[in-house]
C-alpha cells in the first residue's frame, strides 16, 4: 500500500503556483541566478539588476 501524494492546495492540478511558489533565487558568490521550481533548466541571466521600489 502506498500513501497519497501530499500536495498542498495551491499545488493541484488547474491551479498554478503563484510567482512567490514557483520561482527561487540562489546566490553564488556576488550574483543571484532566479530560477524556475517547476523547470530547473529555466533561468534568467542580466547584466544589470533593478530594484522592484524603483519600478512602482
Amino acid at each position: 500500500m502506498s500513501e497519497p501524494d501530499s500536495q498542498s492546495p495551491s499545488e493541484a492540478p488547474g491551479n498554478p503556483p503563484s510567482a512567490d511558489q514557483r520561482y527561487a533565487q540562489l546566490e553564488v558568490g556576488d550574483q543571484v541566478v532566479i530560477y524556475d521550481r517547476q523547470n530547473h533548466q529555466a533561468w534568467v541571466q542580466s547584466d544589470a539588476a533593478v530594484s522592484t521600489d524603483s519600478m512602482a
